[in-house]
């Protein structure tokens, strides 16, 4: 199975390490900064100003398995 990334998802990647899936996926967010963290931990959308988005050690992603054109935020995709 091949990938391709858009160019928002290459946007996202940048600086990130990047392992491969059996499943086809969007990149949401990667690389943050420490003002975009805080950001986010104020909303309550994550919990720790130490996330592994920090490094460039983590992705945020959505799952496009076949036969689902819109995605799905079923857990087994993300497993």
């Amino acid at each position: 199975m091949t990938f391709q990334f858009n160019k928002c998802s290459e946007k996202s990647l940048a600086g990130v390490t990047l392992s491969l899936s059996p499943v086809d996926f969007c990149v949401t967010e990667g690389l943050r900064t420490k003002v975009r963290q805080i950001e986010l931990v104020a909303a309550g959308k994550s919990q720790t100003m130490k996330s592994r988005h920090l490094t460039g050690h983590a992705i945020d992603v959505y799952a496009y398995p076949p036969g689902c054109p819109g995605g799905s935020r079923d857990w087994k995709y993300y497993e």
